[in-house]
């Protein structure tokens, strides 16, 4: 009796120490990328409701830092908007990584390779991640003035963008710290390509002053060639939320010790 009492106490004091880390969430070996690509994906709905005592942001709906983004020739300023959708991602079978010449000189490669390779390359500190966003959507207000290709855009209103089957890969570097004996990994930077493959939709309100003709001239173009617009002024946009969700990773991991998360 006094030794289960004892691991029923050691058990909640690990609960204590260690909260942030999801009990219902498989561990895995670094070199298990099947299983790591389980665990990840049982993950996202557990970490998209966000950890509050971490500072980690709710991202099922995620808040939009408002900002200004140069596209081009459109200086495009959103506020007050909301990404839905981030709960949808699937984790793929992509690895990616750098190749670095005698010279130091690196070039990221991206390359499908079969499951049964590591996520997680510890002799090189990089973490590589692939997943795709089945559906999602952007809401808010804007500000814009300049050209989209070869056509004008002035306006003050509301946007909505609808975006289906976003594929994202994510190659971060890390490093290990040791706090108080345990092992921590944390990522520092990272690089990022994405593409969206199947739909895009761009709607917005008040363009040219609500001159009907100019608006619907501009929302056709946009919407007809959807593939290339996304292509050439998604990125900041994308890249915007992107450094938020890295930013909400490295508080998670900066407070789960890698010997709770992985098994070593």
């Amino acid at each position: 009796m006094k030794t289960v009492l004892f691991l029923y106490f050691l058990l909640n004091c690990v609960q204590y120490i260690y909260p942030y880390v999801f009990s219902s969430v498989e561990k895995c070996s670094y070199t298990d990328y099947k299983c790591l690509k389980r665990s990840f994906q049982k993950a996202v709905p557990l970490f998209t409701e966000g950890i509050p005592e971490l500072g980690i942001e709710r991202m099922d709906e995620l808040v939009v830092h408002d900002k200004i983004y140069k596209l081009g020739g459109l200086d495009l300023t959103l506020k007050d908007a909301r990404l839905k959708g981030l709960k949808t991602t699937v984790f793929d079978h992509v690895r990616y990584f750098f190749i670095c010449s005698l010279d130091g000189v690196c070039i990221v490669q991206y390359v499908r390779i079969p499951t049964a390779w590591n996520l997680i390359d510890t002799n090189k500190k990089m973490l590589f991640t692939s997943y795709h966003i089945v559906k999602c959507s952007m809401k808010g207000k804007y500000e814009g003035v300049g050209n989209i290709k070869v056509l004008p855009l002035r306006g003050s209103g509301e946007i909505f963008l609808k975006f289906r089957n976003v594929a994202l890969s994510v190659n971060s570097t890390y490093v290990m710290e040791n706090r108080n004996n345990k092992e921590y990994l944390i990522p520092k930077s990272y690089v990022f390509e994405y593409e969206v493959k199947d739909y895009a939709h761009f709607n917005m309100t008040n363009l040219f002053s609500g001159n009907e003709k100019l608006s619907n001239a501009v929302l056709t173009f946009l919407n007809e060639n959807w593939r290339d617009v996304s292509k050439e002024f998604g990125k900041p946009i994308i890249e915007g939320q992107t450094k938020q969700i890295f930013d909400n990773v490295v508080k998670y991991l900066s407070n789960s010790p890698v010997t709770e998360i992985f098994l070593l």
